[in-house]
């Protein structure tokens, strides 16, 4: 599957630093899978420092480990997991907010991108 970060980079409208240095904005800027577990009302406070307790032990995932405690069941992970996603800053803003490409051409090329027949970046 070809991502729209490739994409920008063929067309020649970021570089690998520029590129990668947005794909280390997007994940600093993503909210920790707790926190959305806890904003969902699918975790307390209490039960999150538990989780991360155990996860030292472990080594395990978050959410693995919420799972293996009977914090939430396997089904919630799914939907939690999804709207960490949508939560995330997209690839396009945060370039376009640095000044690297422009909102328009982020916009023609995500239709291009799209049009090609990839499918809609996962907000990467």
């Amino acid at each position: 599957m070809r991502l729209f970060g490739h994409h920008l980079l063929e067309r020649g409208l970021v570089t690998v630093p520029q590129l990668v240095e947005a794909l280390d904005n997007q994940r600093r800027l993503t909210p920790p899978i707790g926190h959305v577990a806890r904003d969902a009302g699918a975790l307390t406070v209490q039960q999150i420092y538990q989780v991360m307790n155990r996860q030292r032990q472990t080594g395990e995932r978050f959410l693995d480990t919420a799972v293996a405690l009977g914090f939430i069941p396997e089904s919630e992970v799914a939907p939690l997991l999804t709207r960490q996603l949508a939560s995330r800053p997209q690839l396009g803003e945060i370039l376009s907010q640095a000044g690297v490409v422009s909102s328009a051409v982020i916009l023609r090329e995500l239709r291009d991108f799209q049009r090609a027949g990839s499918p809609p970046p996962p907000v990467s």
